[in-house]
C-alpha cells in the first residue's frame, strides 16, 4: 500500500492506488478531488475523536479513528469473478445442477 501523505492525511498516491483497486480509472481533477473529499473526512472523524476525549462518549464507545483502530486487508487486486453465469457452461442447469447429454457407451448400462 502506498504512504500516507506527510501530514497524516491521504495523499494523492494513496487516491490512486485505492482507485487502482477498485478498478476505477480517475482524471487528474478526480483524483484532487477525492483527495480533498477523504481529506475531509479524516477531519471530521478527528474532530468527532477529539470531542469523545473531552468526556461526550465513554471511553469504550468512543469512535478510534486511523489505521490502527481498522482491519486492513491486503491492497492486491484480485481475479474477476466469473463474467458469465453457471449455467452458461451447461447445454442444461435444472434446479441449480449441471446436466449433461448421456454418453453413448453408456446406453448398454441400466439407468440409476
Amino acid at each position: 500500500m502506498s504512504e500516507p501523505s506527510g501530514d497524516g492525511g491521504i495523499g494523492r498516491e494513496q487516491v490512486l492506488h485505492i482507485a487502482h483497486l477498485a478498478r476505477l480509472r480517475l482524471e487528474a481533477e478526480e483524483v484532487e478531488l477525492f483527495t480533498r473529499q477523504l481529506n475531509d473526512i479524516l477531519g471530521h472523524a478527528q474532530e468527532i475523536a477529539e470531542a469523545a476525549e473531552e468526556g461526550a462518549v465513554p471511553d469504550d464507545e468512543r469512535p478510534r479513528p486511523g489505521a490502527a483502530a481498522l482491519r486492513l486487508r491486503e491492497g492486491v487486486a484480485e481475479a474477476d469473478p466469473l463474467l458469465a453465469p453457471l449455467s452458461a457452461f451447461a447445454p442444461a442447469f435444472p434446479d441449480g445442477l449441471f446436466a449433461v447429454p448421456r454418453l453413448e457407451a453408456m446406453d448398454d448400462e441400466p439407468s440409476p
